[in-house]
């Protein structure tokens, strides 16, 4: 028989090989387990990044879409200022070219200012100069024309500008209300 304290360090160290095989065992276990576990997550993973990358996609397209559609009205709306422009010019130069003064369309040839009969001697056109001609009938003062053209070629551009800025308004609220 082994001596009682050769026995005693026998059990000993058997015990303390079962305690290191059963936590090495456990240990074992453990990682298997978070094998496991980190697989679930990556694959989640991994479906989570496919999800996210074609609602990216599809946002991105849409965007895209977005931004190319207001590229195209932005362009659209210039060329129509443009136009707009264009228009008012032609419209000025035909009114400049037509004379200094402008026709009252009511009041024709003869008529005077008074509807009837010849316009009566203004006497301070007759006190003005002889280069000075008597007013003609049916034409307004060369201040009155003035400003009338003054303020249409104003009315023109206001015009203008609400137009281009109600447009890019509506767009806008298309936009808006689109998303």
């Amino acid at each position: 028989m082994i001596p009682s304290p050769w026995r005693l360090i026998g059990v000993a160290v058997a015990c303390a090989a079962t305690v290191a095989g059963y936590l090495w065992w456990a240990g074992h276990q453990q990682d298997i387990g978070e094998q496991r576990a980190m697989g679930r997550y990556e694959a989640a993973i991994a479906a989570q990044k496919q999800e996210v990358g074609r609602l990216l996609a599809h946002a991105t397209a849409r965007a895209l879409r977005a931004e190319i559609d207001m590229q195209r009205a932005a362009l659209a709306q210039a060329e129509k200022d443009n136009q707009n422009a264009t228009t008012i010019r032609d419209l000025g130069a035909r009114l400049a070219a037509g004379g200094e003064r402008l026709r009252d369309p009511a009041g024709g040839a003869g008529c005077g200012r008074s509807g009837g009969g010849t316009p009566p001697a203004s006497p301070a056109s007759a006190a003005s100069g002889a280069g000075d001609t008597a007013e003609a009938p049916g034409l307004l003062s060369a201040d009155l024309s003035r400003l009338l053209r003054d303020l249409t070629r104003d009315a023109d551009h206001i015009n203008a500008a609400y137009i281009a800025s109600r447009l890019d308004a509506e767009r806008l609220r298309g936009q808006c209300y689109a998303q």
